[in-house]
């Protein structure tokens, strides 16, 4: 979180307290990291499972080389 602030916001939902929320989002397993853009999820870079710090910094950069693209591509 420390090294992508001011770049995307990050959001944790308690699936205990939330429980329909995470339904809705899909979640079945804890924990589930989902990557949304424009309100909307970006559904193949979702990531279920523990997973070693350096490939959640992969997908972030990733996600955020994706959104770039996108944002360009409307201009």
């Amino acid at each position: 979180m420390n090294k992508y602030s001011g770049e995307l916001d990050v959001v944790e939902i308690c699936t205990d307290d939330l429980a329909e929320v995470a339904e809705n989002s899909g979640v079945v397993s804890v924990p589930t990291i989902q990557f949304y853009f424009a309100g909307t999820a970006l559904e193949t870079h979702s990531i279920v499972g523990c997973v070693a710090k350096s490939v959640l910094s992969n997908a972030v950069e990733k996600v955020m080389e994706d959104v770039a693209q996108q944002q360009a591509n409307f201009k």
